[in-house]
């Protein structure tokens, strides 16, 4: 009778912890749909260190990264598209939870700082795009204006 008592104890506590899961666990699925990023490694940096945290290659156009954090961190994501140049890369928090993240679509959600980073960063992006544009119209006007000039 005690033998199964103990049995039952060590089950049940077994089933709490399971049940339980690792509460610092995130998952960051970052997603990459241009064609050429497929098969390459993706690297996830720790921004604070510098140190490549994980390196998984993309499927699907998908680069899923998985793991367990003592405190949130900023994070790089970067991968390389081949001999053509071409590459992916952007930031998020690696804290515990589901993240997600489309690199180039600017799209980041899923963990409460993810969140609160797209809300401060989005605006920002927008405004130095607008400000790009019109200093790229300001000199196409100025080449305009010199190559007038010069005829």
């Amino acid at each position: 009778m005690k033998k199964n008592t103990l049995i039952m104890i060590i089950a049940a506590a077994s089933l709490m912890m399971a049940a339980c899961g690792n509460k610092n666990q995130y998952t960051l699925t970052a997603v990459m749909e241009h064609p050429n990023f497929e098969g390459q490694l993706a690297y996830l940096y720790n921004d604070g260190t510098n140190e490549i945290v994980d390196s998984v290659a993309v499927v699907d156009g998908k680069a899923v990264f998985t793991g367990t954090v003592e405190a949130p961190f900023i994070s790089h994501i970067k991968t390389h598209a081949g001999s053509n140049g071409h590459y992916n890369e952007g930031y998020c928090v690696i804290e515990p939870g589901e993240i997600y993240f489309a690199l180039g679509a600017d799209s980041l959600a899923g963990t409460p700082l993810n969140v609160e980073m797209y809300n401060i960063v989005m605006p920002i992006n927008e405004w130095v795009e607008r400000v790009n544009a019109q200093s790229m119209e300001l000199y196409t006007q100025y080449r305009e204006a010199a190559t007038d000039a010069e005829r």
